[in-house]
């Protein structure tokens, strides 16, 4: 799927791709950014690029309804802010935090980017 970012100042940026990655069980230890390339080349650091993605998330209710009014539910709209882990072609790797020592992050997300409604990369300001 193509979907490009866009920075909040309307300047288009490079997507980041880099090498996919996982670990085992990230539920109860911290996704390795090892082997990651950042643009100036460096390997083993997280790029810093924050990105707000809009999108439309699934959900589930367990009471009994009339298929009148099932057929009438919509996905939920959600806006997410994070670290922008990996854009992997088809879906999108967040991270709502960064640890500055070590390599690792905490609490990914992944977002398949068919719910994607649009996403915005943040600039810094330096």
């Amino acid at each position: 799927m193509s979907l490009k970012a866009r920075t909040r100042s309307n300047t288009p940026r490079e997507t980041i791709s880099h090498e996919p990655f996982c670990a085992d069980d990230c539920h109860k230890q911290p996704v390795s950014t090892e082997g990651i390339r950042t643009e100036n080349g460096s390997k083993g650091e997280l790029p810093m690029r924050v990105v707000e993605v809009k999108w439309q998330d699934a959900w589930i209710d367990t009471c009994d309804i009339k298929i009148k009014k099932a057929k009438k539910l919509k996905p939920v709209m959600r806006s997410t802010i994070g670290y922008l882990v990996e854009d992997a072609g088809d879906w999108l790797v967040l991270s709502t935090d960064r640890f500055h020592k070590g390599k690792e992050v905490s609490a990914p997300m992944v977002i398949p980017k068919g719910m994607i409604i649009d996403y915005w990369e943040y600039e810094d300001k330096d």
